[in-house]
């Protein structure tokens, strides 16, 4: 794995103008209940042709094609329900 720690350019453009444009939204899955406390069940990634969904506790890890299909994914709680948090990029 390459971890830049400048930017170099080379011609018109760098390796962070390339990155820039599209940079995955990244969202947790949070349950919550009236007699539960809240607890994280999930990373994800909104990519441009998927979502990507890691289960921090060490369950499978996902490839979606919708948000609708993660929520009802983690639609299996009886005592609370999942919502999408999405986490600030700065």
């Amino acid at each position: 794995m390459t971890v830049l720690t400048h930017v170099t350019r080379t011609g018109t453009e760098s390796d962070i103008d390339l990155a820039i444009p599209l940079p995955p939204r990244v969202f947790a899955i949070v349950y919550h209940g009236p007699d539960v406390d809240p607890w994280m069940a999930a990373w994800g990634l909104v990519l441009p042709d998927r979502i990507e969904v890691i289960n921090i506790e060490g369950g499978p890890r996902m490839s979606l094609s919708s948000l609708d299909l993660v929520m009802r994914m983690y639609d299996i709680e009886d005592d609370a329900s999942p919502r999408l948090i999405w986490v600030p990029t700065e």
